[in-house]
């Protein structure tokens, strides 16, 4: 019983043909190679697969990385051709359409028909067959051979940012101001108020350096009297015993 509910729940996660559902039409450009397989130097580059999903784009473009014959000559980026709201059977005729027509690559070109797409690209005159794109990658890169699926495929990363690039520094924290620190600003400004007044007063009786020592001395005695009989006035709190 348990295992019926858990394939129902997973069927109808699954949603039906017939729900329109955000998807694209992408295009991913390639760069052109000679019969032998080997990139033509200077060549502009052109269509080289189209596509459908339901996914993003980044993540198919990805995908092709991992297992196609010619994704090492993936240039740049690929690019959404047309985008929107349709059913699985709609998806499917607009990337069709979209074969059979071919796409324009650059702006104000004329549109190319992919070369390493096998359905609906069989009457293409430059279309590049599977087994041929397989035996050119071969050529490029001997002892290649299409990963099986699901398998790891290694990618190149790196770590730290390179050394040309700026690192940003960042600003410290400000100070933030806790009780302690408040507290201990307040007493300078006391003392300061204090030393002031005590060096105004002894004005016509202190000379020379005798005023600002007196006066420092003097507020600092008044602080620490002040500072001895908060302790004793404030009451002590008693410590609670741990009840073990």
């Amino acid at each position: 019983m348990v295992s019926s509910q858990v394939r129902g729940s997973r069927r109808s996660s699954r949603p039906a043909p017939h729900v329109r559902r955000r998807s694209v039409v992408y295009g991913i450009p390639t760069l052109p190679v000679d019969e032998d397989g080997y990139v033509v130097p200077g060549a502009a580059p052109i269509v080289g697969y189209i596509g459908k999903s339901v996914q993003t784009v980044y993540q198919r473009q990805e995908q092709h990385r991992d297992d196609q014959p010619f994704s090492d000559l993936i240039v740049g980026g690929s690019w959404v051709i047309e985008e929107g709201f349709w059913t699985d059977a709609e998806l499917s005729a607009r990337e069709e359409w979209w074969i059979r027509n071919g796409a324009v690559l650059v702006r104000g070109g004329k549109p190319q028909r992919p070369v390493y797409n096998y359905e609906f690209n069989l009457d293409n005159p430059n279309r590049v067959e599977v087994w041929r794109a397989v035996e050119q990658r071969q050529a490029r890169e001997p002892g290649w051979v299409k990963p099986a699926n699901g398998s790891f495929v290694p990618r190149q990363r790196t770590y730290g940012p390179p050394q040309n690039v700026a690192r940003v520094v960042r600003r410290r924290p400000r100070i933030r101001w806790t009780r302690r620190r408040i507290r201990a600003a307040m007493l300078a400004a006391v003392w300061l108020v204090m030393f002031a007044g005590f060096w105004w007063a002894g004005w016509d009786v202190w000379h020379g350096w005798d005023g600002p020592r007196n006066a420092a001395i003097g507020a600092a005695i008044v602080m620490g009297v002040a500072s001895v009989g908060n302790q004793w006035v404030r009451p002590k709190r008693r410590r609670r015993r741990s009840r073990r």
